[in-house]
Parts: C-alpha cells; sequence; structure tokens
C-alpha cells in the first residue's frame, strides 16, 4: 500500500463498530489537521519573519552604501572643480601683484601674459584691464572687446565690492558662453582696476573628466538653478533643471527625488566656496536596485524551497505519529473490549456455578 492510500485510509477509515462512549476523542482527521497547522505555522513563520528582515536590513544598507559613494564622489569632484578655480584666481593674483598697472596697460606685456597663463595653466581665453570707470583699456584675444565699458554689467559691480570675484555662465557682449575670473588690485593714486580673464570650453567640459556610471550625471549650476555645463538628464547649458533647489549647506549632501515618470534619482550636492556654483552628481536609483532585486528573488525562491521542504516534513512526520497514535488507540480499545469480554465470562461461570450449587 502506497503512501497516499495510507494517508485516505487514516482520512477515511473510522472505528464506529467499536463502542465508544466519547467518540470526538477519537477524530484522528481533525487531529491530524491540527497538528500540521501548528507545526507548520511554528516552523514557517519565524523562517519568513528573519527573511524579511535581513530583507530589509540588506536593502537599507545597500541604500546607506550607494549614499556613501555618492556623497564620496560628489565631495572629490567639488575639491576638483574648486581647485580648478582657486588655481587661475591665485595666478591672476600674482600677474597683478608682480605687474605694474602700467605694464598691463601695454599691449605686448598682456598679450605674453596671457601667453604664459595658457602655458602654464591651460583653459583661458582672454585677458582684459579695467579701469574703475568699467572701461576695457587693454585687450588680448580672439574678440575685439577693446574699449567696452563694461560698468551697468552686474559683475563689474561686484567685482568692484569684492577683491576676487568669480561669475557664473554668460554670453556677453562675445555671444559665446563663458565666465570670467576677476580680480581687483589698487594702485597707488588710491583707485584700482580689475584684470579679467574668460575661461570658455574648458570649464563647460571640466565635468566630463569625471569617471562616473553609464547612468550617471555630473553638471553644475548657479543659485537660480541654471545648468553652467551640459548635462545627461536636463540638457545644455543655460537650460533651467527641474528640481527645487537645494538650502545653501557648507557641507556635501545627498537627497533623492521621484520624477512623474517613475524615474527616481539620488542627488548629491555641495555648495561650492566663494563662487556662484553648486555642483551636482545624479545616480538613477533603478541601477543600484538592480543587484538588491536579484538577491530578494534568490532569497525568496530559496524561502519557498524551505517552505516546501518544511511542509513536506511536517506532513509526514504528523502522518506517522497520528498513525501511531490511531494504531496505540486501536490496541487499547481492543485490550479494553477483551477484558469486558473476560469479565462477561467470569460473570457467566460464577452464575452457572451458582445455578449448580443451587
Amino acid at each position: 500500500m502506497n503512501i497516499i492510500k495510507k494517508i485516505k485510509l487514516l482520512f477515511t477509515e473510522n472505528f464506529d463498530d467499536i463502542a465508544y462512549s466519547n467518540k470526538h476523542l477519537f477524530n484522528f482527521k481533525k487531529l491530524w489537521i491540527v497538528i500540521f497547522i501548528i507545526s507548520s505555522i511554528v516552523a514557517i513563520v519565524p523562517l519568513v519573519f528573519f527573511a524579511l528582515i535581513d530583507l530589509k536590513v540588506t536593502g537599507t544598507a545597500l541604500e546607506r552604501e550607494v549614499e556613501m559613494k555618492t556623497l564620496h564622489l560628489t565631495s572629490n569632484s567639488s575639491r576638483f572643480v574648486a581647485f580648478f578655480l582657486d588655481e587661475r584666481k591665485l595666478a591672476l593674483d600674482f600677474v597683478v601683484s608682480e605687474n605694474d598697472y602700467s605694464d598691463l596697460k601695454t599691449q605686448n606685456k598682456l598679450d605674453k601674459l596671457l601667453q604664459d597663463l595658457k602655458n602654464t595653466y591651460g583653459g583661458f581665453t582672454d585677458l582684459g584691464v579695467i579701469d574703475s570707470n568699467g572701461v576695457q583699456i587693454n585687450y588680448s584675444g580672439p574678440y575685439k572687446l577693446a574699449g567696452k565699458n563694461y560698468k551697468e554689467q552686474v559683475w563689474f559691480k561686484k567685482a568692484c565690492e569684492e577683491n576676487k570675484y568669480i561669475t557664473d555662465l554668460f554670453l556677453g557682449y562675445r555671444n559665446v558662453p563663458h565666465l570670467a575670473i576677476i580680480v581687483k588690485h589698487q594702485i597707488n593714486n588710491g583707485g584700482f582696476f580689475l584684470l579679467r580673464a574668460t575661461i570658455e570650453d574648458r570649464f563647460i567640459n571640466l565635468l566630463s573628466q569625471l569617471e562616473i556610471s553609464e547612468k550617471g550625471d555630473a553638471f553644475i549650476i548657479n543659485n537660480l538653478g541654471i545648468l553652467q555645463t551640459p548635462s545627461k538628464y536636463f540638457g545644455k547649458v543655460f537650460n533651467k533643471i527641474n528640481i527645487d533647489i537645494p538650502e545653501p549647506n557648507e557641507e556635501t549632501k545627498v537627497i533623492t527625488k521621484s520624477f512623474k515618470n517613475n524615474k527616481e534619482l539620488i542627488i548629491g550636492y555641495i555648495y561650492l566656496k566663494d563662487t556662484p556654483f553648486i555642483l551636482m552628481i545624479v545616480k538613477d536609483s533603478k541601477e543600484f536596485s538592480k543587484p538588491w532585486k536579484q538577491s530578494s528573488l534568490d532569497l525568496f525562491k530559496y524561502l519557498l524551497i524551505s517552505i516546501f521542504v518544511i511542509l513536506l516534513w511536517t506532513f509526514g512526520m504528523t502522518t506517522f505519529f497520528v498513525r501511531r497514535l490511531r494504531a496505540t488507540d486501536f490496541r487499547r480499545i481492543k485490550n479494553m473490549e477483551m477484558a469486558e469480554q473476560a469479565n462477561k465470562m467470569a460473570s457467566i461461570g460464577r452464575l452457572a456455578a451458582n445455578i449448580a450449587h443451587e
């Protein structure tokens, strides 16, 4: 008799042919079901509980790891950009401190200085000397900007208030995207002049040197959210990004933003000190959730296999013990019947003895 027939016999065979005083105590079908359910719950619930905890802990650890990597990448990238700007700002400061105002007004001298800056640092497009009235009295570069008056320009007014100033990206008279690094220097007569250098493509393409994941993005915006460098997600320079500008903070921060197309981006950002720039590193969360989803799928498979094994084991053990209990109970009842029969025969014998005696 195979196992299926045995189980079927367990559920169909009864003891109606035996005199029971309390039949429900011998409902082995119900007993089997109760034992099977309780044993399965006791074994499976902790397994599922700890599997869910492991899944949650793994997901949280992965999120923190991604945030930390984004944080470090943003911080390191900000130092790279800050060094690029500070190096050129200090170079201009050195130029004005080592050269007289009269020398800087000389065309040959300014041309030589620009060439030296290009050879040493790279990235410089032109160099100009602007007096306190906003007039560019000397200029070296590819554009015809000598004699231009910048008195009404916002950057000129800010540069006059500060010793060193870096503009955000703008078009200006040349109608080409560029930024200006401006150094203010006092002269002996109590006046001052500005030495202005501009950078074009070198700054715009600065972040292209960073090694970011395939779906990652790195770009710079100004305080108004206008792109200063191209972005994979938000387009060309001068586009406005559709992300709320984060609150100013001296530390590197990481935030998560969700969009209508179900895209979730992890964004690291930092305000670059003494500049109008905010550096942002963007990563697609799906790129990092793939390993977690795969491990979750594997865990789910192993969980199903474990539950199946537990149910199979519980099924077998419950069947074994219930059948043993039934057999034991059956023997007990048979013994009780035999005892009752013996008592009956003894009573008949005593009755016959009494009759014979009479």
